[in-house]
């Protein structure tokens, strides 16, 4: 599987310049962006995303791609390279973690105590869809706050060992998120429904918060019916705005288009799967990077590449798209 680790020692070598790892970075999202952008224009189903699960009991309520953990980390002791290694106490809890560095809320806290001559080792927490890996917040003390413990995000291949000198309580934080980011890889909502008591789904109007329409739905007032209606609309990217306030809590499910998340982490993976999209993404961000460098011919003759990969791709998914797909698709 193609990483962002991998494209970035790409890009590096075909470069042969020592760049800011901020620039290179951008470089590389700006390109997946720039290649979303025109394949939505194709085929927005690949993009799909749900449905989740959102419960309205108020007029707004923040979107999730990853739910918080509600189980605890299990602990258990491990031979410490000191024998004599006191006895002491840890407190332990974790957030899954996406590849853009969006977090969850953290899990409960799991509290262990070392026997002598041991350290903790913190068990990994059940793997689930959409998520990079966890991250382990911890503190030696009994009332102290939990501080992130790990650089970079944990995975599920082995456990995460307590260092020797133990875990470090440091004023500065990290501290654990106190919001759920996870909603950063939504574009746009396309539906929004809940299923009636006569085993009918009920489907919700889209617009947007200063239309005409949602200022009539916001002057009026909610009833207990579960047939109310009601009308919604995302804001800020994160939180829907639902009209009339709610008089009884709204289960609802929600269908949404999926954007590429902007890439931190080096095992994070390439988000386009279904066809090979590193060629594109490589003479694109040379081409950004070759600007930065004054390179202005340079970036040209790698922008152009870029198009003539751009091109390819959208003729591969459109064919690709086609009920009819009678044809070998260009590049698998």
């Amino acid at each position: 599987m193609d990483t962002l680790g991998t494209l970035k020692a790409q890009i590096e070598d075909w470069l042969d310049e020592d760049l800011p790892e901020e620039r290179l970075l951008t470089a590389i999202n700006d390109a997946i962006e720039s290649l979303w952008l025109s394949l939505m224009r194709i085929s927005i189903s690949t993009f799909m995303g749900g449905p989740v699960d959102l419960h309205f009991t108020t007029p707004s309520s923040l979107l999730i791609s990853v739910l918080d953990p509600t189980v605890p980390l299990t602990v258990s002791d491990e031979p410490s390279a000191d024998p004599g290694k006191a006895s002491h106490m840890v407190r332990v809890g974790f957030t899954y973690v996406v590849d853009s560095g969006a977090e969850t809320l953290m899990s409960p806290i799991t509290q262990h105590v070392s026997s002598l001559g041991q350290v903790a080792s913190v068990h990994f927490p059940p793997q689930i869809a959409g998520v990079l890996g966890w991250n382990c917040y911890a503190s030696p003390e009994a009332g102290g706050l939990l501080v992130l413990a790990n650089q970079q995000p944990l995975g599920w291949d082995a456990y995460f060992i307590e260092p020797e000198t133990g875990f470090e309580h440091d004023p500065e934080g990290p501290y654990p998120p106190t919001e759920n980011t996870t909603g950063d890889d939504i574009c746009y909502l396309r539906h929004m429904e809940t299923l009636m008591p006569d085993t009918g789904f009920m489907a919700y109007d889209q617009g947007d918060i200063h239309s005409l329409m949602m200022r009539r739905m916001a002057r009026s007032t909610g009833i207990s019916s579960v047939y109310q209606h009601y009308a919604f609309d995302l804001i800020n990217q994160r939180q829907v705005e639902i009209r009339p306030a709610p008089k009884t809590q709204i289960d609802a499910r929600i269908f949404y288009v999926k954007r590429p998340r902007r890439l931190i982490f080096d095992n994070a993976p390439i988000p386009f799967f279904a066809f090979p999209s590193l060629g594109f993404l490589r003479d694109y961000a040379l081409g950004k990077l070759s600007l930065s460098l004054r390179e202005f011919e340079t970036a040209k003759n790698w922008y152009a590449s870029a198009e003539a990969e751009r091109l390819r791709l959208e003729l591969m998914m459109t064919q690709m798209a086609s009920p009819r797909n009678d044809y070998i698709t260009p590049g698998i």
